[in-house]
């Protein structure tokens, strides 16, 4: 029998088939980025348009600072339950 931590006999050649690729071919979406003082509303309306499910984010010194996506305006709304 095995134990959750046994793994499958094809777990080691699955990982295996993985350790030389490079993230550049699973890129599926451009990078799109906004402004920090981007509204939500914007920001959401090129999600949209841009059919993309993140957008980076950057401060006035043109450096990314993180990562904006539905989830995380859903996160600083109120919900029913």
């Amino acid at each position: 029998m095995l134990s959750p931590s046994t793994p499958e006999p094809e777990v080691p050649t699955w990982i295996n088939s993985w350790q030389d690729v490079q993230v550049v071919h699973l890129i599926d979406s451009p990078i799109v980025s906004v402004d920090a003082d981007t509204t939500v509303e914007d920001a959401c309306e090129i999600l949209l348009k841009q059919d993309i499910l993140c957008l980076a984010v950057k401060n006035p010194s043109n450096d990314f600072i993180g990562l904006f996506d539905v989830r995380t305006f859903q996160s600083h709304t109120p919900h029913r339950h």
